[in-house]
């Protein structure tokens, strides 16, 4: 059997661990074959105490780390995913804290690893309190930056979705809160972008394996249980808006930067003015001073020169996975629908097949 290290970053999440540890007791995943890294990410809550009593339970090889600060989404998982490549794992499996897992998870997602030009397969991931609702099946990406879930709320027995268990589907990036990662994937490619420390990570790195050359699959009969919920937290609103632009600054190509570049500035006069509106002005702004600052720019310019300089894929195979609308009903409203979606859908008709490079 490959060796997995399944890797769980949690913070302040201490109300989720017993039922996520009950779930992962059942696992039917050979134990000698299995390495679980439980992190801490500096949670102010009873975590840091509560998680290593239930490793012990679970009699699995483990290993637990306790940070005082917090390392971020990218900077925690690195720090663990780094020490699996160290001690020869095969797959690292990333968990997040706030899932139940069925008992096969891991042998239904490392089926899907039997091409081995799958770099990660991602597990269909559906509503913790509710079995029968779609979390994910897979993100789109956006040619302006932003990412949401696919199939977000639709049911799991819809027609539609009944199929995915038949088939292995390619998808645009997989969600870091259930994703299989192969092992020589990431030593090809990197691991995540410590720059984002949250928001967008997932998105980055699938972007960089893909035009490596690596496939991103969804793993259908891998299932995953997740406690979503939307933060609608204000200061998301600084990552999210600076980590897209990050993202996309690294992957494209110049000439499909400048050909999207004046939809973007369309869209970023709309998004200063909504966020004035809704009071998220202040993350907006310091999103954009921070590519002000010299030394920030230096460095996204040395990952911009490293993943372009190693690229196998052109930005028209990119280009095609590419959605023009955001579809996503956390996020919905009149003037996205109307105005926002048809504009941006307009204008990417126009562009893409000029992207031959």
């Amino acid at each position: 059997m490959n060796k997995i290290a399944v890797i769980i970053l949690s913070y302040n999440h201490e109300q989720f661990l017993r039922d996520l540890f009950a779930s992962l007791g059942r696992l039917s995943y050979p134990r000698e074959s299995l390495k679980i890294f439980f992190l801490d990410n500096a949670s102010a809550d009873g975590s840091a105490a509560l998680a290593p009593r239930l490793l012990a339970e679970l009699n699995f090889e483990h290993e637990f780390i306790e940070k005082k600060e917090n390392l971020g989404f990218a900077g925690g998982n690195n720090l663990c995913i780094r020490r699996a490549l160290d001690e020869s794992f095969d797959f690292v499996y990333l968990l997040n804290p706030d899932t139940e897992v069925e008992p096969d998870f891991l042998e239904r997602a490392a089926a899907a690893m039997g091409d081995t030009s799958v770099g990660a397969a991602q597990s269909l991931l559906l509503m913790g309190d509710d079995h029968q609702v779609i979390n994910s099946v897979g993100n789109a990406f956006h040619y302006l930056g932003f990412g949401y879930c696919l199939g977000y709320r639709d049911r799991r027995d819809s027609p539609v979705y009944a199929q995915l268990a038949s088939k292995m589907p390619e998808i645009t990036y997989a969600s870091g809160a259930g994703v299989l990662l192969r092992a020589g994937a990431l030593r090809q490619v990197g691991l995540f972008d410590e720059t984002l420390f949250a928001y967008h990570e997932d998105a980055d790195l699938s972007l960089r394996l893909f035009l490596a050359g690596w496939r991103i699959v969804l793993a259908p009969r891998s299932v995953v249980y997740h406690h979503y919920q939307f933060s609608r937290s204000i200061k998301k609103y600084y990552w999210m808006e600076r980590n897209r632009f990050i993202v996309l600054w690294k992957c494209l190509r110049l000439r499909t930067l400048l050909l999207v570049l004046p939809m973007q500035l369309v869209l970023e006069a709309g998004l200063l003015l909504f966020s004035f509106r809704t009071g998220w002005w202040r993350e907006k702004l310091r999103a954009c001073v921070w590519f002000l600052n010299p030394h920030n720019l230096a460095a996204l310019w040395r990952s911009r020169r490293a993943i372009q300089k190693s690229r196998r894929l052109p930005d028209r195979e990119l280009a095609r996975r590419f959605t023009s609308v955001i579809s996503y009903q956390e996020i919905d409203n009149i003037l996205l629908r109307r105005i926002g979606n048809p504009l941006m859908t307009a204008y990417w008709r126009a562009v893409r097949p000029l992207i031959r490079w």
